[in-house]
């Protein structure tokens, strides 16, 4: 599985409970590079819409991260690429 360079997403954050939601107002991010086996998370999420995924910081814009720290950023199930189908 992937996600293509240029794949809009939204980065997390904390909210009820402490569980990490979208932020729609000030989170929207965009992959600056191809990411690899993102890891899928399966929490409970009322919106079907986004998937939360883990990826490494550093590929996306807007976010100064140290190589190999990861965050789950929120994406359209349709933006997770089956690599087998490609």
């Amino acid at each position: 599985m992937k996600i293509k360079k240029s794949t809009r997403c939204y980065l997390s954050s904390v909210g009820h409970n402490n569980f990490f939601y979208p932020d729609y107002e000030n989170g929207e991010t965009v992959f600056l590079e191809e990411e690899e086996n993102p890891e899928l998370k399966m929490w409970v999420y009322e919106n079907k819409k986004l998937r939360p995924v883990l990826v490494e910081a550093s590929k996306l814009e807007n976010v100064i991260a140290a190589p190999g720290i990861k965050t789950v950023v929120w994406i359209r199930p349709k933006d997770l690429i089956n690599d087998e189908n490609n």
